[in-house]
């Protein structure tokens, strides 16, 4: 089951020295996939994928006119991603475990009952920061000068969990499958 939304947008005011300009846009993504494994020693497994991404940006910049030798714009830009992808190896398919859309398994809360229960966890958080300007100086109506400059911050952070056990404490684990 896979959800996507996308939205942009951009703004105009012209002012009394040129345009400002807003850009926003938002991106987010999320999914639950149910597979069955059936290969070697894990034939009969079930597991659940779940990717999650969202991302921002605002964008803005104000332009002089152009209507002068001189033309020129400034602005400042904001970005930010989340991405986080789950995957856990529930167990045992059994006809039992399944109830009006809920599977039900006993077993730790990343894994499934009996051996090679299993889950990740990764989290990645991406970040942008820009400040830029530039000028052109028309210098003949065929020969342009331009110059700019632009400051830029980036990050990454990145996480990652992994868990690979062969327990059985015996504690309920409930996950809801929405209907199709």
């Amino acid at each position: 089951q896979n959800h996507y939304q996308e939205y942009h947008l951009q703004l105009d005011w012209q002012t009394a020295i040129g345009t400002l300009t807003y850009i926003p846009s938002y991106t987010s993504f999320n999914s639950f996939n149910l597979g069955l494994l059936n290969f070697a020693n894990y034939a009969g497994r079930e597991e659940a994928y779940q990717p999650y991404n969202r991302a921002t940006s605002h964008e803005l910049r104000l332009a002089s006119k152009d209507d002068g030798k001189l033309t020129w714009q400034v602005g400042a830009f904001w970005f930010s991603n989340q991405y986080q992808y789950r995957y856990r190896n529930l167990g045992p398919v059994n006809a039992n475990n399944i109830n009006n859309g809920t599977l039900t398994y006993t077993g730790f809360a990343f894994g499934g009952t009996g051996t090679n229960s299993s889950g990740t966890q990764q989290f990645y958080d991406f970040g942008s920061q820009a400040l830029f300007g530039q000028a052109t100086y028309k210098l003949t109506d065929a020969t342009r000068l331009t110059a700019g400059l632009r400051f830029t911050r980036d990050r990454v952070d990145q996480r990652y969990l992994g868990l690979h056990a062969a327990i059985n404490p015996a504690l309920p684990i409930t996950i809801a499958i929405p209907p199709l």
